[in-house]
C-alpha cells in the first residue's frame, strides 16, 4: 500500500511540474518495466534523457572547452554552507565545524550563510526568488553555490555533515572521495559533496550553466539527486573529464555507511579501523546520536573525543 501512495505521489508531482508525457516516461513505465525481467527501461536513463534536451547546446559549448584554463589558480580555501549560520548549528554540524578547523592545516576555512554568501558570489534573480518561495531546496541551493564559486575561486568544498578525521589538502588536479556502491547513479565514482579543484574547472563551469539552466526553466527538482545525473552526463559526453574522474582513487570507503551506524555501542577495534581507512565521515543533522547508551560509549561519542581530544 504505501509503494502505491508513493507511487501516486511521484507521478502527480512530475505530471504537476513536467506535464504528463515525462510522468509517464520518468514514473510509470520504469514502475512497470520492472514486473518484467529484462525490460531495458531504466529510470535514471531516462531522466539522463529528459535532463540531456535541456541542456543539449550547453553539451555542445563546452565539448571542446579545455579541462582547465589557463589562468586556473589552486586555493586551499575550505568552503562549507550552513545556511542558519554558526550560531544555529546542530551539535553534529558545529561538531563536522570543528573537525575541518582541526584538520585544516591553518588554511583559511569559510562557513557560508544566508547572510553572508552573497559577499562571495552573486546568484541569479531567479535564483534567489525561487529560494524565497521555497522552490528550491537549501539542499539544492548549495548546489548551485559550491560550483558557482569552486568554479570563480576553486578550493575544497565540504558539506556541512562531513566529519574531517586526517589532514584536509588541496591539490592542482580536481579530485573527490571514490567509493564503491551500486545503489547510487553514479556507482561510486564520485561523492559530490567533498570537492577540490582549481578554479575555472571545465566541470563546474558546465555544472553551473547547467543547474541555472534548469532552474530558470523549472520550479522543482524533478530528482533530489539531479546534480547526480548531470554529472553523470558530462562523464559520458566528455572524454577528459571521464579520464580526470577515472582517476580518482578510491579513499573513505566508509563515508555514507557510518551516518546510519554511529548511534550504536562502539566496537572499539572497528572504530580503530574506520579513522584509519577514512578521510571524511559523513553524518546527519537528522539524527540525534547518543554519545552513550547506558554505560556503554557509542561510535558517536568515540568520534567525539576524537575531534575535540577528550
Amino acid at each position: 500500500m504505501d509503494g502505491t501512495i508513493r507511487f501516486k505521489d511521484a507521478f502527480q508531482n512530475v505530471r504537476n511540474h513536467f506535464g504528463i508525457v515525462n510522468a509517464i516516461n520518468l514514473i510509470a513505465l520504469p514502475r512497470i518495466a520492472a514486473r518484467f525481467p529484462g525490460a531495458n527501461i531504466s529510470y535514471n536513463n531516462r531522466l539522463r534523457k529528459f535532463i540531456r534536451v535541456m541542456i543539449g547546446d550547453i553539451i555542445d559549448k563546452y565539448r571542446n572547452d579545455p579541462l582547465y584554463l589557463p589562468d586556473s589558480k589552486t586555493n586551499s580555501t575550505i568552503w562549507s554552507l550552513w545556511w542558519q549560520g554558526k550560531n544555529n548549528m546542530p551539535e553534529v554540524v558545529e561538531l563536522c565545524r570543528e573537525s575541518v578547523m582541526r584538520n585544516s592545516r591553518g588554511n583559511n576555512v569559510i562557513i557560508l550563510n544566508k547572510d553572508n554568501y552573497t559577499d562571495y558570489i552573486t546568484l541569479p534573480t531567479f535564483i534567489v526568488d525561487r529560494q524565497e518561495k521555497k522552490e528550491i531546496s537549501l539542499s539544492h541551493l548549495s548546489d548551485i553555490i559550491r560550483v558557482g564559486l569552486l568554479s570563480m575561486y576553486g578550493g575544497i568544498w565540504l558539506d556541512s555533515c562531513l566529519c574531517a578525521v586526517k589532514s584536509i589538502t588541496q591539490t592542482d588536479r580536481m579530485r573527490m572521495p571514490r567509493f564503491e556502491t551500486n545503489s547510487s547513479p553514479n556507482l561510486g565514482k564520485w561523492c559530490f559533496g567533498a570537492i577540490s579543484t582549481p578554479s575555472g574547472h571545465k566541470l563546474m563551469r558546465y555544472m553551473y550553466d547547467c543547474l541555472l539552466r534548469y532552474w530558470e526553466k523549472y520550479d522543482s527538482a524533478i530528482d533530489y539527486l539531479m546534480f547526480d545525473s548531470i554529472m553523470m552526463i558530462a562523464y559520458e559526453e566528455f572524454p577528459d573529464i571521464k579520464e580526470e574522474i577515472d582517476t580518482f582513487q578510491i579513499s573513505s570507503p566508509n563515508l555514507h555507511e557510518t551516518r546510519y551506524s554511529f548511534s550504536e555501542i562502539v566496537n572499539k577495534k572497528q572504530f580503530n579501523k574506520i579513522i584509519h581507512d577514512n578521510s571524511l565521515l559523513s553524518l546527519t543533522w537528522r539524527i540525534n546520536y547518543p554519545k552513550a547508551i547506558g554505560a556503554s560509549e557509542t561510535y558517536y561519542g568515540a568520534l567525539c573525543k576524537l575531534v575535540y581530544g577528550k
